[in-house]
């Protein structure tokens, strides 16, 4: 047959039961499927499936590694390439720039492990399905039989969220930067305006929001540039009071704010300061049952303003040394772990502050944030 790319041929009935059998007896196989964690698959030299792990099954919901025996891997994920030629899977025009049959003919000539990235369009239950795959192909020979092992790593998320961030703080930077000339425009034309203002000190707070975003997609401080100017506390806790009355997590709570700082003032960059107050906020309520209290207080010293926030709710001990890492979470579903991260990181590395807790049965748990003067 034909073919693009990759050789047609094809393993006959007899030759693939053999192989089927000899894997399934060989112990260095069965380890491996049993013990490697991620989706594995073995092929013969024709490229076609000899024995698979759970994981792959379970990844590509088939229930019977049996269905799979003898087909290609884009037979598999479905990709709709596959059934373009007689000869199916590697033997297409699309499969001359496909990162997994690409690693496969590596393999096969050099005899040694291949890696490559694999997009794939695949179709999944009738609908059109964009796969990303990193695909790692390592040769191996038993008893003069010469197989490939294949792994594969899912990354199509991964990718999803990488394009997503590069056109959404593109698209959204330049929609900000038109918006911010706009704004100091009409500050100029009506600089009595209360409501020009304040729209103008929105779209200013958006934007450096939009940085802040950005910076904890990339883990980078050097994305955010901090805009320091003088705060006047008073104001600043009337803006964390409508937060609160805002706020989902406060429902059935109490927040307690401190008074008589309307003529008192720290420096720092406003966005950042009110992000990290409104997170010290959100945990403490996140950790309190109905009717609790969560208190804000605020010390002045000669060396520092401390921000401190207190609820009656305690972090088990195993928890607190993890308490600022990346990621982590004892809360279930994606996207968390960031909240107290993010202190640190504003509070640390941009403000030059110093975030510190306490949490105890006695004195339930205090989140302190030193900002300098």
């Amino acid at each position: 047959m034909d073919t693009n790319f990759a050789p047609a041929q094809k393993s006959s009935l007899e030759e693939l039961q053999a192989e089927i059998r000899f894997v399934s007896l060989h112990p260095v196989i069965n380890t491996l499927l049993r013990s490697v964690a991620g989706v594995l698959a073995v092929l013969n030299k024709n490229r076609q499936v000899i024995t698979v792990n759970a994981d792959l099954l379970r990844t590509f919901g088939f229930t019977d590694a049996s269905e799979l025996f003898g087909l290609r891997l884009g037979e598999i994920v479905e990709c709709r390439h596959s059934k373009e030629e007689p000869a199916g899977c590697g033997t297409t025009k699309f499969c001359q720039t496909c990162g997994a049959a690409i690693a496969m003919m590596i393999c096969q000539a050099d005899r040694k492990p291949a890696d490559q990235k694999c997009c794939i369009e695949a179709v999944a239950n009738g609908e059109n399905v964009d796969l990303y795959f990193k695909v790692r192909v390592v040769p191996v020979t038993l008893n003069s039989h010469d197989f490939m092992i294949v792994f594969l790593t899912d990354m199509t998320q991964d990718q999803k969220w990488a394009s997503i961030e590069r056109v959404f703080f593109h698209d959204i930077g330049n929609l900000l930067t038109g918006l911010e000339g706009l704004s100091e425009l009409l500050v100029s034309d009506e600089p009595e305006s209360k409501n020009v203002k304040r729209l103008n000190r929105l779209v200013m707070r958006m934007s450096k929001e939009i940085e802040m975003q950005r910076m904890l997609f990339s883990n980078k401080a050097s994305h955010y540039e901090p805009n320091f100017e003088e705060i006047n506390l008073g104001h600043f806790i009337k803006e964390l009071h409508g937060f609160h009355a805002a706020s989902e997590f406060s429902k059935d709570k109490t927040l307690v704010l401190p008074q008589g700082f309307e003529n008192s003032f720290v420096t720092a960059d406003y966005s950042l300061l009110y992000r990290i107050l409104v997170n010290m906020i959100t945990n403490a309520f996140e950790a309190s049952h109905a009717h609790d209290t969560v208190e804000l207080t605020i010390s002045q010293t000669q060396q520092h303003t401390a921000f401190s926030v207190h609820n009656s709710g305690v972090i088990p001990p195993e928890i607190q040394h993890r308490i600022f890492q990346r990621n982590f979470s004892t809360k279930n579903g994606g996207g968390k772990g960031i909240g107290t991260y993010s202190m640190k990181l504003f509070g640390e590395e941009l403000l030059k502050g110093k975030m510190t807790f306490i949490s105890s049965p006695q004195q339930g748990t205090v989140f302190t944030f030193l900002l300098p003067k």
